[in-house]
């Protein structure tokens, strides 16, 4: 569109998760992928048969609908979206429920439109690519040399998908669902929309060059334009065999119109007050045209007769595409909102915002086996599971939740706003139990303990709280719990937390007896988790000119305290998959590793990380305002080393040295393969050397041999000689 109205808006990209990074970690150069709920990536380095390498960082950025564009209906009976600032493609289910597709191609999607071959079409508008999407959610991408940008995009009559271009030399575009594309010069289009018409030929708009053109299925374009024309957008064919299709002006009010055009060329326009800047409209099933006005914040109706009425404006918020839904309903994007909405055809709005990450903070594995997050800014409890598949569960009762745990009842326990405590089953179940401590400050620390009751620390009272999965709650206070912060079950029957004001670590028993314990080099102690060493592990901020560091106490109180370099801001911790404790160093943006024997070692993380819990194989953590990120810990081994071949009569002897990786779990054994085919052999024990019989003499071979641990296999080292 023209500087009259704006189709494209300005886009602001995070600079780490909008793009692929790369870690240096022992292992080597591994690659960072970022993705966003409803479908996980994998990263770009090769993956073992058994997962991905160790060090492997995957994100889960947002989830939230940013500013969301186009709207259709899918072949599945859902609505699906674009969400232009997300990069991704949202699927909204008919019962409710919002979900998110990405792929390291899409960026900035526009028009979506649904596709004969079942699948949906969607314009790739910082790509120069149109991208398909099935409803399974399996992404792939056209494009072709001379397609210069994609505006709007909608099927013929011939079956192919006919795009309108978003260069300046004007376009436009044909592609098969097949791949074969062809371009038609077009000097008078420019950002535009396109759709089927009545009459066989496709018809599209120009909100540059200020026309409405007709192209047919030959190529033969026409175009109209009239002085009342200022920048023509959506444009979709009325059930009176008429196009309809909306110009927006700046010049007002009112601020645009509704313009109507015959397959024969003869225009018509319609404004009156209810219209303000619109962008999308489309037909509904009572026969009447949909719009959205986006800076009027309203949805309209117009009939054919050119009566217009404003249907809803509550929820609407810079609404941006409409589409009619199966339900009989018009569905619609707010793109300043970031919601998606429903609005019935007597004008019911009903506004959904589907799966959300926008400020999480604690994270803790639930009985289901995912993980679940406490997520305090949009005020809701978040659920992903180890595929990315992110749910978002919203109640009245849900404040701003910081801290959460598993319950011995299976459900999840949480703190939040106000001084309560709240209980979400895995169904998504909400309970709420107020007055359960002061609210005031943040209360971090919160753990199951051996009496099955929740524990937590009360940073704003001086104090330890107990709630029992009935809901009673129970105050322990004593002068020697100050500001307390983390807490865990410990390894000895009693509950283990950290005092952040006195330098201290504190012991209570679930009778509520208090002892506390200290060493010269704790210094406002943090986080605090069981080791499996049978000690306790907590971070320590830094203290005047001391670096920040990671300590371990002992159950009978002696306290050791490691090093792990200045400015780290070491913050939550858990035991790793690896036997090993991992931490997450809050402004440095790092995840930390330390040994049981206090070898310490950084890995590079997405900004900010704040919370950090264990998963099979990996550690999950909450990051920024708006990641969930994981990290492959144990992973499938490296490729062996120095593979040597030697020839045999009819056999070949093939050695190597292990591998510069195990993975993180112990190797089991080796496969020795010949490329050429004939036998393999197997290693279990003794040196690295195995004899592979069965072969040729008048055939040259070259071996693989690949190392096989708990992980699964890892990649192979080739012979650099023939044997």
């Amino acid at each position: 569109m023209s500087a009259a109205g704006p189709v494209r808006r300005a886009r602001w990209r995070h600079c780490i998760l909008g793009t692929v990074l790369v870690l240096l970690v022992a292992t080597g150069l591994v690659a960072i992928q970022s993705v966003a709920p409803g479908r996980a990536t994998a990263a770009s380095a090769p993956a073992a048969a058994g997962g991905p390498p160790a060090g492997t960082v995957t994100t889960y950025k947002g989830g939230c609908p940013s500013t969301p564009h186009a709207i259709t209906a899918g072949p599945d009976g859902a609505m699906w979206f674009t969400n232009y600032e997300g990069d991704s493609i949202g699927r909204a289910a008919p019962g409710g429920g919002i979900t998110y597709f990405t792929d390291p191609g899409i960026d900035g999607p526009d028009a979506i439109t649904s596709g004969p071959d079942g699948a949906l079409w969607f314009a790739n508008s910082y790509h120069n690519n149109i991208g398909r999407i099935t409803p399974a959610g399996s992404i792939t991408f056209l494009g072709a040399t001379g397609m210069n940008g994609v505006s709007g995009l909608a099927f013929g009559p011939d079956g192919a998908l006919w795009f309108t271009g978003s260069d300046s030399a004007g376009s436009i575009g044909r592609i098969t669902t097949a791949g074969a594309f062809t371009s038609y010069p077009a000097p008078d289009v420019s950002w535009g929309n396109i759709t089927p018409g009545p009459d066989g030929a496709m018809w599209f708009t120009s909100g540059n060059t200020h026309r409405v053109g007709r192209i047919t299925m030959a190529g033969q374009i026409t175009t109209f334009t009239n002085p009342a024309m200022d920048a023509p957008g959506e444009i979709v064919a009325g059930a009176d065999g008429a196009l309809w299709f909306t110009d927006w002006s700046n010049t007002g009010p009112p601020y645009g119109s509704i313009g109507r055009i015959t397959t024969a060329g003869v225009m018509s326009t319609f404004t009156s007050a209810a219209v303000d800047h619109p962008i999308g409209i489309a037909a509904g099933p009572d026969g009447a045209l949909w719009f959205v006005n986006n800076y009027g914040h309203t949805i309209a109706r117009i009939t054919t007769a050119g009566a217009i009425t404003t249907m809803g404006s509550t929820g609407a918020a810079g609404p941006y595409g409409i589409a009619p839904g199966p339900d009989g309903s018009m569905w619609f994007t707010n793109s300043y909102g970031n919601t998606i909405g429903q609005i019935t055809m007597a004008g019911a709005v009903t506004i959904g915002v589907g799966p959300c990450v926008s400020g999480p903070r604690a994270i803790t594995k639930g009985s289901d086996g995912a993980f679940w997050v406490a997520d305090a800014g949009p005020s809701r409890i978040t659920r992903i599971t180890e595929a990315g598949q992110i749910y978002t569960f919203f109640d009245d009762a849900i404040g701003s939740p910081i801290a959460i745990t598993g319950g011995s009842d299976g459900a999840l326990w949480y703190t939040d706003s106000g001084g309560a405590i709240g209980r979400i089953t895995t169904a998504g179940s909400v309970s709420k139990f107020p007055g359960a401590f002061s609210g005031n400050g943040e209360t971090i620390g919160m753990t199951t303990g051996p009496d099955g009751a929740v524990w937590f620390t009360d940073r704003g009272t001086n104090s330890i709280k107990r709630i029992t999965t009935a809901g009673v709650t129970s105050t322990f206070t004593d002068a020697k719990i100050t500001s307390p912060n983390g807490i865990v079950s410990g390894p000895d029957g009693a509950l283990w937390f950290t005092n952040t004001l006195d330098d201290s670590i504190g012991r209570i028993t679930p009778a509520g007896a208090v002892t506390t314990f200290t060493a010269p080099g704790v210094h406002t102690p943090l986080g605090i988790a069981a080791g499996p060493d049978g000690a306790l592990w907590f971070t320590d901020a830094p203290g005047g000119a001391a670096h920040d560091g990671v300590g371990r106490i002992t159950t009978a109180g002696v306290i050791t305290t490691y090093d792990v370099g200045p400015s780290a801001s070491a913050y939550a911790i858990t035991s790793g998959p690896d036997g090993a404790m991992w931490f997450v160093n809050r402004w440095s943006s790092t995840i930390g590793r330390i040994t049981m024997s206090g070898a310490a070692s950084t890995l590079v993380s997405p900004q900010y990380p704040q919370s950090i819990v264990t998963g099979d194989g990996e550690v999950w953590f909450t990051s920024d305002a708006t990641t969930i990120g994981r990290m492959q810990v144990v992973g499938a081994p490296s490729a062996p080393q120095g593979v040597v071949a030697t020839a045999g009569k009819n056999q070949a002897k093939v050695t190597w040295t292990p591998p510069a990786t195990d993975g993180g779990s112990p190797i089991t054994g080796y496969t020795v393969t010949p490329t050429s085919g004939g036998g393999s052999c197997t290693w279990s024990s003794g040196p690295f050397e195995c004899v592979v019989a069965g072969l040729s003499d008048t055939v040259g071979y070259q071996f693989s041999v690949t190392a096989t641990s708990a992980s699964g296999s890892g990649a192979a080292g080739l012979s650099f000689n023939y044997a």
